[in-house]
């Protein structure tokens, strides 16, 4: 089960509520909004604020103007039921061997890295939020969104105080961490490109649990426009090839970042081992929503791709179909969330490209009951509630079914490929290569009977 991540600043205030509701005589006018004032500005010092805000400075507001001890009851069970209905969950430990190590690669002039990787060091964590402009990336694509379907735009200041919690988040890595190195020098490398408006932090969930089971992961920021004018956009073929065309400056992007870490003294360097490598003959594309469609075109047109492709919810709508519906010919693993495999022709589109590359016995595709496209980012475990009122999912059932079995098919996807990675070469015969699709869904069964979750994965039947 996930357990819940208390705020402390926001539980001290409704005890000063209650103290202020039950002892008055000691809790004056004076002192409660001294020590209101106090708290408040302790929880922006510390915890940032949240939606919550409004209806705690609501709750003292009220509190002044009142008598009525059945109002104020009433008001305080309002703040504490609010507390409940807006958790923030505890990260679960990624299920691999290893920590998490994590370092910073800054290629100047291109693009940041947040580089995830094994260790068995402990070091201090680091914040959430990669730069203070992340919450605007979400807030003008949102916006841009409500403009096209004509809905009342979310005003941005309602975003900023929603993700400012986030600044004050940690993200569970050792930052700096020594990479292990005893049991291997070598190691496999995942190259992953975020969605559309996100950034290298938001799918830690899984590059964490990439990483504690031995993979070093290369999570590439792309600093894009993510809000077009929708006046100078008449038609939705308009709008994908104005996103197309910034495939192309995403696919240049992690060309670059492939040749830097295709020189071992770049590796080296990075990790200050001279014995540290990376397998280039196991490399992985990996990417979600926006990033999928990238790394899917860049998968077929560039050779670098040697160990296999990882889709989460890809967004193929303003991909080049001339490259995408051209078989890989490498494993893939293509998972949709129950929105996108309802909607047409989004869904539609990520299908096709999975049964293009299914004859082969090399492709493992299907969806997981009851997701949502942002059921894929941590911030279904950092502000659920905040998701379903700005209308970007509309339920939490099953959370952590969801987020342990994603987390878990991504991992048995890559290690079954490692592990493997003979029998799936292009040098073998079709009939000597090995069923991706049975052998990873099989192992995915046995280690969710391992851990006792409920299995909602509904594969594919191609």
């Amino acid at each position: 089960m996930l357990s819940k991540k208390h705020l402390a600043f926001e539980h001290l205030l409704a005890i000063s509520f209650l103290l202020e509701i039950f002892l008055p005589s000691i809790f004056t006018r004076t002192v409660a909004l001294t020590c209101f004032a106090t708290l408040l500005g302790l929880k922006y010092l510390f915890e940032g604020v949240r939606v919550t805000l409004f209806l705690i400075i609501f709750i003292q507001f009220m509190l002044l103007i009142t008598n009525s001890i059945y109002i104020h009851l009433s008001l305080a069970a309002l703040l504490y039921a609010a507390l409940l209905f807006f958790p923030v969950y505890k990260y679960p430990e990624p299920m691999g061997k290893y920590k998490v190590g994590y370092k910073r690669l800054v290629m100047p002039g291109l693009t940041n890295i947040g580089v995830y990787y094994p260790t068995n060091q402990q070091t201090q964590d680091i914040k959430y939020s990669p730069n203070h402009l992340s919450w605007k990336r979400f807030a003008l694509l949102t916006r841009f969104y409500a403009e096209v379907f004509k809905k009342r735009p979310i005003p941005m200041f309602l975003f900023k105080i929603a993700f400012d919690f986030l600044d004050y988040q940690y993200l569970g890595v050792n930052k700096d961490a020594q990479i292990t190195t005893k049991e291997t020098t070598q190691f496999s490398p995942v190259v992953f490109s975020h969605g559309l408006s996100a950034n290298i932090h938001v799918y830690s969930l899984h590059l964490k649990e990439w990483a504690s089971n031995g993979f070093i992961v290369f999570s590439i920021d792309h600093d894009e426009v993510v809000r077009l004018d929708p006046t100078k956009i008449d038609s939705y073929e308009e709008y994908y090839r104005l996103r197309g065309l910034q495939i192309q400056d995403r696919k240049e992007i992690i060309k670059e970042v492939l040749d830097f870490i295709a020189k071992p003294s770049n590796i080296q360097n990075l990790f200050e081992d001279n014995q540290v490598t990376l397998d280039l003959n196991n490399l992985f594309f990996a990417g979600h929503s926006f990033g999928g469609a990238t790394v899917s075109e860049l998968a077929v047109e560039d050779q670098r791709i040697t160990g296999g492709l990882l889709l989460l919810d890809p967004w193929f709508n303003p991909a080049d179909f001339n490259t995408i519906y051209q078989p890989v010919n490498k494993p893939i693993l293509s998972i949709r969330s129950h929105e996108y495999h309802n909607m047409e022709p989004t869904g539609d589109f990520s299908k096709k490209h999975a049964q293009i590359n299914s004859n082969n016995g090399m492709c493992l595709a299907g969806y997981f009951k009851g997701s949502f496209h942002n059921s894929f980012t941590d911030l279904v475990l950092l502000m659920p509630r905040e998701l379903i009122l700005f209308d970007i999912i509309k339920r939490i059932d099953d959370l952590d079914e969801q987020i342990k079995e994603q987390t878990l098919l991504s991992r048995t996807f890559l290690e079954v490929i490692s592990e493997s990675k003979n029998v799936f070469s292009n040098q073998q015969t079709d009939d000597s290569k090995m069923n991706l699709k049975t052998r990873v869904h099989q192992r995915l069964r046995d280690n969710l009977h391992k851990i006792n979750i409920r299995d909602v994965f509904v594969p594919d039947d191609y």
